[in-house]
């Protein structure tokens, strides 16, 4: 770690673990994460020419260093900002704003970066100092990850969020399922999952849910992975063709081990003001 980060400067954080903590285990090997200056990952050139050029020099000779890319874990963040009008002379779109920008600030300097935990107690006591009018706020955490599948062809995917889940919270992005007998074009296809560790593929049909496939993969509350198994989508509504994951975590502090990074993203951050005009 000390030597990447000296001799090569276009990193703003690493991460190193042995293979023995890895999951799974990989003995013999010591794996590490980088993450670039700008951007979310490094190239597979710059990887192989860290390994050739500033790890292999100095490397136990039994020991393989392998670089993989950092796993971000998003955080959304909705926040209900309840303030005492008559104490101040600031108007609620002057105070949500200040809000806003000290919530970007908190991201820059408490997440964002590998071994970063982040603190639920801290971001609200930041959101309640923003202004002193603010009696309290109500702030709900949710925690997505992306992935890109690939179109028209059957595979499983894994993902991780290594923190537990609250059951009954899984939401999707949509998807074109072609896979459903009474498919139609232009119908969407989103996931749930039961409150039992399934995961579930389902429809609109004007406002009721429609289940297409009750058993789509299998989600592990306890350590936050998710597994989407036979998952065949024709297409993902999106332009980027990334489908995203949303779940909440049942501890409000989302601790992450490894190669994961927490971020929250301006875009993932909603902020509403509520006029309290009671005492206290």
């Amino acid at each position: 770690k000390t030597i990447i980060t000296k001799e090569y400067p276009n990193v703003s954080s690493v991460a190193v673990w042995g293979g023995e903590t890895n999951v799974p285990p990989q003995y013999g090997k010591v794996f590490l994460s980088l993450k670039p200056v700008s951007g979310y990952v490094i190239t597979q050139q710059t990887k192989q020419m860290i390994v050739s050029n500033i790890l292999q020099r100095r490397n136990v000779v039994s020991i393989i260093p392998v670089i993989v890319d950092p796993d971000y874990i998003y955080l959304i963040v909705n926040s209900l900002v309840k303030y005492n009008a008559p104490n101040t002379n600031k108007t609620s779109d002057e105070i949500k704003s200040t809000i806003l920008a000290n919530i970007h600030d908190f991201a820059l300097t408490n997440v964002n970066q590998f071994e970063n935990i982040f603190r639920y107690t801290q971001l609200t006591g930041l959101i309640d100092a923003s202004e002193s009018s603010i009696t309290n706020n109500l702030t709900q955490i949710s925690m997505k990850k992306y992935f890109t599948p690939r179109l028209s062809i059957t595979d499983n995917y894994s993902i991780s969020f290594e923190n537990a889940i609250k059951p009954n919270t899984l939401l999707s992005s949509a998807f074109v399922d072609t896979l459903d007998p009474s498919y139609v074009v232009g119908q969407q296809y989103f996931f749930d999952d039961n409150g039992l560790g399934t995961i579930r593929t389902y429809k609109f049909a004007g406002a009721t849910k429609t289940y297409t496939k009750p058993n789509s993969g299998t989600i592990n509350y306890t350590t936050g992975a998710i597994v989407l198994t036979n998952f065949r989508p024709l297409d993902v509504v999106d332009v980027s063709k990334i489908l995203n994951i949303i779940v909440q975590p049942v501890v409000n502090d989302i601790v992450p081990v490894r190669n994961n990074i927490i971020v929250i993203d301006d875009a993932d951050v909603t902020v509403s003001m509520q006029v309290n005009n009671s005492i206290g």
